[in-house]
């Protein structure tokens, strides 16, 4: 079998840091979002399917697409969703006070699933030079880029404290995904 290492058996992320990262909108806004199993009731404009699933505070989420086609791939059929909601501009109609938004972050459910997690390889380069590099894994075999962002994001302000309370070592960051 293949290692975790093999560009064959998984993704490969490079965080890049340059010195003093800034907060950045979503990530600081709102709590991840995890639905599992679950199909559009309604939808806003042709690209916005619109789910009632519950969090802490929402009873709706709406889900923007980049454009209708993306958004027709996964209408009538049971998704996964796995981002970090926004309130900011989130609009899903007059009367929804108890409602969030996130900017993609859905899969198939049907046939996407691992038995064994797989691994991802993360290889964190700070001015250009690569400073460390963690694993972090996913159930799915097609996972979205905000599963992603968030899984290096919560390692980096868990272990690296990308995120500080006044001034931080890191101004700007990146992901590059390397298939």
């Amino acid at each position: 079998g293949k290692n975790s290492h093999d560009q064959d058996s998984s993704l490969f992320g490079i965080y890049s840091i340059v010195k003093n990262f800034q907060k950045i909108g979503p990530f600081d806004e709102g709590d991840l979002v995890t639905h599992e199993n679950v199909k559009s009731v309604d939808q806003l404009l042709s690209q916005d399917p619109i789910y009632n699933v519950s969090g802490s505070k929402y009873d709706k989420l709406k889900t923007e697409r980049k454009n209708l086609e993306m958004a027709t791939f996964f209408k009538d059929k049971n998704v996964d969703i796995y981002d970090v909601e926004y309130y900011h501009l989130c609009y899903l109609c007059e009367n929804a006070e108890r409602s969030a938004c996130i900017y993609g972050g859905v899969t198939n459910h049907e046939g996407n699933h691992l038995v064994i997690p797989k691994k991802i390889v993360v290889k964190v380069s700070i001015d250009g030079i690569q400073s460390l590099s963690f694993d972090t894994e996913t159930n799915k075999k097609m996972v979205t880029a905000q599963e992603l962002d968030y899984k290096v994001r919560k390692y980096l302000t868990d272990n690296k404290q990308l995120y500080t309370n006044g001034p931080s070592k890191y101004e700007t960051g990146y992901i590059k995904f390397i298939p």
